[in-house]
């Protein structure tokens, strides 16, 4: 028999959210950026991050998140490609 918690755990020891060019947060970002009260914007703002590949943002310490969260580019939307995400050797 497989169970699921009703409230699911929301707590994490770090966690990264992707950015694409233009710098817009959205989904979950965008509510994690909320219940900060702006600290991922802010950060982003601060360092001038726009989104860029292969630039990332870390924010630590922001009340409302449970562990430093890492603001990572991905560049250009359009150019994203799910095999960007695979490990390599």
């Amino acid at each position: 028999k497989i169970t699921f918690d009703k409230k699911p755990r929301r707590k994490f020891s770090a966690l990264a959210v992707f950015v694409a060019e233009g710098g817009k947060l959205a989904g979950d970002a965008a509510a994690l950026d909320k219940k900060t009260k702006g600290a991922l914007r802010r950060a982003m703002a601060a360092e001038g991050f726009k989104g860029e590949k292969n630039k990332m943002v870390t924010v630590t310490g922001a009340a409302g998140a449970d562990g430093p969260v890492f603001v990572v580019g991905l560049g250009k939307a359009s150019a994203v490609k799910a095999r960007d995400f695979e490990a390599r050797s």
